[in-house]
């Protein structure tokens, strides 16, 4: 269940970190919604840290950057966020918009999101096995990128997929070699155990108050002696279970922009524009060394 509380929290922290509000309008905001109390000061002062760099930087744009990344989605976020971190000077620019609206906030608005402003809407080439059509393929326009409109599933795949690419000639794709960096990920709401994670950027749980289909299938899975998995993601074996989400504790979306880049603006090395589209790849060479916006 949604804790309004704890999300419209978040959601103005959210607004103060990437500096689409100052402090005062923050204030006042938590303040007209009866939530001063319930705000950490340890939550106020990271936020209002990197709204006050990120207002900084984005006055004193430097001429070079050691890392210009285009496209602040579930790569660029994460990508951002480790370079800022070795030292570099890193600008990372959004074509799209913030994220801290409903659309994206709000888990079981998801499905609204597909097909509309916040979709890129790019449709793959006519293809033949599907009878010539053009199946659009969903990419997120805001900041998130895809992990900001998708349906928050946390599916790893098949370890034999993994082990047939090591066996293949891909050493270190192997189930058991990427089965630590899963984990390393994952806050699994269940606790660490040798298939989760625990304590990891990205929160994951299963529903608490699952539809009534989803139960009815659950059900009939169970009359039909499937077997009933308490986790998806634990052994791969056959049977049938409730997905993991990538929804944090409040209800709300955990997105790649909220678990890797919020985290890591307020580093003096690290700046975000949004609603920057660039147009121009500049290259000496087979080398990329600018951009035109």
């Amino acid at each position: 269940m949604i804790d309004p509380r704890a999300e419209t929290i978040q959601t103005l922290l959210d607004r103060l970190a990437c500096a689409r509000i100052g402090r005062r309008r923050f204030l006042e905001l938590l303040a007209s919604a009866g939530l001063s109390a319930s705000l950490g000061s340890a939550a106020y002062a990271t936020a209002a840290a990197a709204e006050a760099n990120q207002r900084t930087r984005r006055r004193a744009l430097r001429a070079e950057y050691d890392y210009l990344i285009v496209g602040a989605g579930a790569a660029g976020c994460v990508i951002a966020a480790a370079l800022a971190a070795t030292g570099a000077e890193v600008l990372l620019l959004e074509a799209g918009g913030n994220d801290e609206i409903p659309q994206v906030q709000t888990p079981g608005l998801w499905f609204t999101n597909i097909g509309g402003p916040l979709d890129w809407r790019f449709p793959a080439a006519a293809d033949a096995a599907v009878a010539g059509r053009q199946v659009p393929i969903a990419m997120g326009h805001v900041l998130g990128g895809g992990t900001s409109i998708n349906a928050m599933l946390w599916v790893r795949g098949i370890a034999a997929d993994f082990d047939h690419w090591a066996a293949g000639g891909c050493p270190g794709w192997a189930f058991q070699d990427l089965l630590p960096i899963f984990k390393r990920l994952e806050d699994w709401e269940g606790g660490a155990n040798e298939w989760r994670g625990a304590g990891g950027p990205i929160p994951i749980r299963t529903a608490h108050d699952p539809h009534p289909t989803a139960k009815a299938f659950i059900d009939a899975c169970q009359q039909m002696r499937i077997p009933i998995l308490r986790d998806v993601n634990g052994p791969m074996r056959e049977g049938a279970g409730y997905v993991n989400m990538t929804i944090a504790p409040d209800g709300s979306r955990a997105n790649a922009a909220r678990c890797f880049l919020r985290p890591s603006l307020v580093r003096p090395n690290l700046t975000l524009l949004l609603n920057e589209s660039v147009t121009e790849l500049r290259f000496k060479g087979t080398r990329c060394t600018g951009i035109r916006t």
